[in-house]
């Protein structure tokens, strides 16, 4: 044991201790010890006598003191009951090391006497504190040089403890766990604050009046984590409220709230997000009102179709008035309705649901009075009909296109440009541990869309561990995380000039080492083994994947050179402004190309 100055105790005269003490009813006084140090605790000890041993430790231990503990495992049933025995003494198991376990047999535990001395936390508690604590400890290099930090939680001690000796070192924390007391803080103005284990336990209605008060005593642009479960775990009776990762980022934008990533902790079993004050900086208030028609109910529902958000996004940072519409809320009838009331200065639709009603409804689209802008980003096959009267402005993904379309539509003003992306909700989490080699999201089969591609992943999958899902939706970051490299790219069309599908915008995005296979003009987008990987015979690609799979300092430089790409060439606001200026005849290309 070690009593500040180090002093050593022992039951026995052999070790030559500087004490020898009974470990069972030691010499000092209530909460005099900062630390101890405990080895060879098993050996020492029978079940029965260990618990006297822990809380004779608990008793002498100052409130937040420490407590690191070694012990030999040799059958996991006693370190569960060691643990268990921890946890109902009132102690916070904060680290297990197992690094010698294979080669000693021995496990280190970091251990806290909480401030509580009377407050039991269930395993449940303990595994989320836990958790929420690594989150934390990975973003210190936010907090730890704030002055004044504000820390929101249900148990505001236990975290205040944690974040005081382990990450800040700060002692000018403010420690809140309700409503009310944070409408207290009347004069303060904070730097920084963190919010763990206390939204949940709130009801969604008070939610508004929370956030209106915390960005009161919030200065502009200062940091804030905030941490909630991810769906039902942590679950308990008093939880008033379940988040997925859509929930929470719809929370933070219907509160004005500037995110900058949103993901899962390592455990998957978390979400976290920082946020600043200001959601976004409105250089110039524009008049126009701007009506986007489309499927933007997959705004919040499918993070995999991240070009709906981004339209939205880019429009209200670039600050134009805006209503959108999703097709499926609303008949045609009443969407011919509801633009005749709202009178938009451009009508901004998408996907294949507004070709219909264009041709429906072609005698009113001719009479109004609005500019009427289309954007296409999938390949198929052109219906022969002339949109001249109708629309203005046509967008598509695909470059070698671009003729055919023209021919069929009747229009002139058709331009290349490619899906928009949102960085914030495309970032994947560098603590999670890399398990395949490969990985791939999306369909296979053997139609002519797929059939090449299903080929490809096959041979692949024959060579290396690659993981193929499928319907994940808001966690595809997440799986991307996992994964050494992604493939990706449309085989089955490689021939069109400069076209790729969405996976290549948003893996870029996510920071991912994204393989594809080469199509004409891929390299006016990216630069092969330097943003991406292309090949033009899969049989050329294994010696690559092997190449960059075993060399991570390669790999991770793709990585980042691709983050930074996807944020400079297709980040919403870069990409929608681009397209109003091609609108308005400011500019008359795609401007996102390296080259």
């Amino acid at each position: 044991i070690l009593y500040l100055p180090h002093i050593n105790i022992d039951n026995s005269l052999l070790n030559k201790p500087h004490f020898c003490m009974n470990l069972k009813n030691l010499s000092f006084n209530n909460e005099s010890v900062k630390q101890v140090n405990f080895r060879y605790f098993f050996e020492y000890f029978k079940n029965s006598q260990y618990k006297k041993v822990l809380k004779e430790i608990y008793r002498v231990l100052i409130p937040g003191g420490n407590f690191n503990l070694e012990v030999k495992v040799k059958k996991p049933k006693k370190l569960d009951l060691l643990k268990k025995a921890l946890l109902n003494q009132g102690f916070f198991i904060q680290k297990i090391d197992k690094k010698l376990l294979n080669i000693n047999g021995t496990i280190n535990l970091k251990i806290y006497k909480e401030i509580h001395k009377t407050s039991l936390i269930s395993e449940i508690q303990y595994d989320k504190i836990r958790r929420i604590f690594q989150i934390i400890k990975n973003h210190k290099s936010d907090f730890e040089n704030l002055k004044k930090v504000c820390i929101i939680a249900r148990e505001k001690e236990i975290f205040s403890l944690l974040v005081k000796k382990e990450l800040f070192f700060n002692e000018n924390l403010t420690l809140v766990q309700s409503l009310e007391e944070l409408d207290k803080q009347k004069s303060i103005q904070f730097d920084g604050c963190i919010i763990l284990d206390f939204l949940e336990y709130e009801y969604y209605k008070n939610y508004e009046s929370f956030f209106k008060s915390l960005l009161e005593k919030i200065k502009v642009q200062s940091p804030i984590l905030l941490i909630v479960p991810y769906r039902e775990n942590f679950n308990n009776n008093n939880v008033l409220q379940i988040f997925d990762k859509a929930i929470l980022a719809k929370l933070l934008d219907d509160n004005n709230l500037c995110f900058q990533l949103i993901n899962l902790d390592t455990s998957l079993k978390l979400i976290k997000t920082i946020i600043k004050k200001k959601m976004y900086s409105v250089l110039e208030k524009k008049d126009q009102k701007v009506l986007l028609l489309g499927n933007y109910s997959l705004r919040y529902s499918n993070f995999n179709m991240v070009c709906w958000d981004a339209q939205v996004r880019g429009f209200q940072e670039l600050g134009y008035q805006i209503q959108t519409l999703d097709f499926k809320d609303y008949s045609f009838a009443q969407i011919i309705k509801f633009i005749k009331i709202y009178k938009p200065d451009i009508l901004w639709t998408a996907g294949k649901v507004a070709i219909p009603l264009l041709i429906e409804n072609s005698e009113f689209f001719k009479k109004r009075n609005m500019k009427i802008v289309y954007w296409f980003w999938d390949v198929r096959e052109p219906i022969n009909y002339d949109f001249s009267d109708i629309i203005d402005v046509m967008f598509i993904s695909s470059r070698g296109e671009i003729p055919k379309y023209k021919k069929c539509y009747n229009l002139n003003r058709i331009y290349y440009m490619p899906t928009p992306i949102s960085p914030q909700l495309l970032c994947i989490n560098h603590n999670i541990e890399k398990v395949y080699e490969i990985g791939f999201t999306g369909m296979m089969d053997k139609g002519p869309s797929h059939k090449t591609r299903t080929s490809h992943i096959k041979y692949l999958k024959s060579k290396f561990n690659l993981k193929i899902v499928n319907f994940i939706y808001n966690n595809v970051p997440e799986f991307y995380s996992k994964c050494k490299i992604v493939f990706g790219g449309s085989p089955d069309f490689s021939e069109l000039e400069l076209y790729a599908s969405f996976r290549m915008y948003y893996v870029l995005c996510c920071g991912s080492c994204y393989l594809t296979k080469y199509f004409p003009g891929l390299e006016r987008l990216a630069e092969n083994e330097k943003h991406l990987l292309w090949y033009n015979d899969i049989k050329e690609v294994p010696k690559l994947i092997d190449k960059y799979i075993k060399n991570d300092a390669l790999r991770k430089r793709i990585e980042n050179n691709a983050r930074n790409l996807a944020i400079e060439k297709y980040h919403y606001k870069v990409r929608i402004e681009n397209m109003m200026n091609i609108v308005t005849n400011k500019d008359d290309e795609f401007n996102g190309y390296i080259k």
